[in-house]
């Protein structure tokens, strides 16, 4: 497992670490000498085979929509640049947002997040990693979900794509669900459909999943 970069009692940083769980009774952490890795904070990372995508969140303190590709067998870092993308087409700086990657590895899915002007989105984005290409989803639909931050996202049977909870402003949490159907590129607001089956829905949740009643 690596962690990358995060907020800590003394400010942000740029270190990567591994947990080796090769003994899960008795895991090891392991500082890794990784050159060139900037202060990394807010960003999400997937991994693909031997590489870990990361995209978004605060570079060095400031905004950004970058998307770096750190290698664990080479412990190399590196930037793929808007010269490196086809059409040079790329969504907006943000960070909180969601990101999730299909099971065979080709696509990248971003959702929602809070801009450098503390706006909160509601677009998506797929990253093809085959193609080198950015696409955004067109979500003028009724059931797509409210500009959000700090929410979370899973991939489900490599099909859907769920986004659950955040917040839409300061003091204003959601704890809705809505599934992605990622072929159709349709949305669905799920408790809209199930709402007679559950009694109760869960507590609204706050970035980090700390709960409010």
């Amino acid at each position: 497992m690596y962690l990358l970069g995060g907020n800590t009692q003394i400010g942000v940083n740029h270190n990567v670490y591994m947990l080796n769980l090769e003994n899960i009774k008795k895991p090891v952490w392991h500082l890794l000498k990784v050159e060139n890795v900037p202060s990394l904070d807010g960003h999400t990372a997937v991994s693909v085979a031997s590489n870990i995508y990361v995209f978004g969140g605060f570079v060095n303190s400031i905004k950004s929509n970058s998307l770096y590709v750190l290698d664990t067998i080479n412990r190399s870092w590196s930037q793929i640049s808007g010269d490196d993308v086809l059409d040079n087409i790329i969504p907006e700086a943000r960070s909180d947002h969601s990101c999730v990657i299909t099971s065979c590895g080709t696509k990248m899915i971003i959702f929602g997040g809070v801009t450098s002007l503390n706006d909160r989105l509601n677009d998506t984005w797929i990253y093809n990693f085959q193609e080198h290409r950015w696409a955004q989803i067109v979500i003028d639909q009724p059931d797509a979900p409210r500009a959000r931050s700090g929410h979370t996202a899973n991939i489900y049977n490599d099909k859907y794509m769920l986004v659950f909870g955040g917040t839409y402003s300061i003091k204003n949490e959601m704890n809705d669900l809505h599934v992605l159907d990622i072929e159709s590129q349709r949305w669905v607001f799920l408790y809209k459909n199930i709402a007679h089956e559950i009694k109760k829905t869960p507590k609204k949740y706050f970035p980090g999943g700390t709960s409010r009643s």
